[in-house]
């Protein structure tokens, strides 16, 4: 998580902790990048992220 997201402010309150586990499995950070702000942008749940 440290590695990933060094600055905890940076998180965001719009998804739960459920939502980073997915996001901190996806290797490449541009994508997770991509992933985290569509989560945020479309409301999805954590089954819809799995989806996507």
């Amino acid at each position: 998580m440290y590695l990933s997201y060094p600055n905890c402010q940076a998180l965001s309150g719009e998804i739960n902790w459920s939502h980073y586990c997915e996001l901190l499995a996806i290797g490449d950070e541009s994508k997770r990048n991509f992933y985290e702000k569509e989560t945020i942008n479309s409301n999805w749940y954590v089954r819809e992220l799995k989806r996507q």
